[in-house]
């Protein structure tokens, strides 16, 4: 049945508020918008693993960046090659010299030995991350002044040596190897961050001279007992990470007079 005229003016004038009332809405939500803030995408557009953001670490990031400050990612474009003597070199092109100077990552690179790096003289950040390097006989008999970070995460390192060029170095992480004892840092007097968690540590040894250490992780190893003189000589630690061990006993705390975060969590410790 056809609607009448009075019944089609209502009509229209219903769909013609309608259409002002979801206009004004728009508007508004327009408006408001500008007002909102700018979400930047979580990810950058070049997702390159930061340094501090590591796999399966217990060491706070934050302590690393307290003694790091805003360290940008890593570049991976390194060559590595076989020389005729049979050593691995890394060379890098001068463009990615001039762009990244200081940093180098060796990550992933199925490397048994640290490599020879040439030309890098400016070097202060080091990663060889997840790789099969067994022992640090090549980085004794190299010279790094400036090296201030050297990760070997995720390594087959049995123990620690050849460190004796780099009296620069704070940040030292050995996580994830088959390490059995704390030594060979006596010529590290500026280290401020080690990292030895998911070794094969039964005694806290070896750490006497490294009076500026400030974070200290040894989650993960094979710990019974902390004993009085274990930690003499920290003064200046701040953070000690000693989860997942077998720890029945701590002692020592009065040595460590500045210490502010512990974690003990997951031993056979009973209070």
């Amino acid at each position: 049945m056809p609607i009448s005229s009075s019944a089609a003016t209502l009509e229209k004038k219903k769909q013609f508020k309608l259409h002002c009332h979801a206009k004004s809405i728009d508007q508004n939500d327009r408006q408001s918008g500008k007002n909102l803030l700018k979400i930047a995408s979580a990810l950058p557009a070049k997702d390159k693993r930061c340094l501090f953001i590591r796999s399966h670490s217990t060491l706070n990031a934050s302590a690393i960046t307290k003694v790091q400050h805003n360290v940008p990612a890593f570049s991976d474009s390194v060559t590595v090659r076989t020389h005729s003597d049979g050593s691995l070199h890394v060379s890098r092109l001068q463009e990615e010299k001039e762009t990244q100077p200081d940093r180098i990552s060796l990550d992933r690179k199925g490397l048994v030995a640290v490599p020879v790096i040439d030309g890098e003289h400016k070097l202060r950040l080091l990663s060889l991350q997840h790789n099969l390097v067994s022992n640090l006989e090549s980085l004794g008999k190299q010279s790094f002044p400036t090296l201030v970070f050297l990760d070997l995460y995720d390594n087959q390192l049995e123990k620690i040596h050849c460190l004796g060029k780099l009296e620069n170095l704070r940040v030292l992480l050995l996580g994830k190897n088959r390490i059995k004892q704390i030594e060979g840092l006596k010529t590290l007097p500026k280290l401020e961050v080690l990292d030895l968690h998911g070794n094969q540590i039964s005694q806290v040894d070896g750490l006497n001279s490294s009076t500026e250490l400030k974070v200290l992780n040894l989650a993960g190893n094979q710990l019974k007992v902390v004993n009085n003189q274990d930690f003499q000589g920290l003064h200046s630690l701040q953070e000690l990470n000693l989860r997942r061990n077998k720890l029945k006993k701590l002692l020592g705390f009065a040595e460590v007079p500045n210490l502010v975060k512990l974690f003990v969590s997951n031993n056979d410790i009973h209070w």
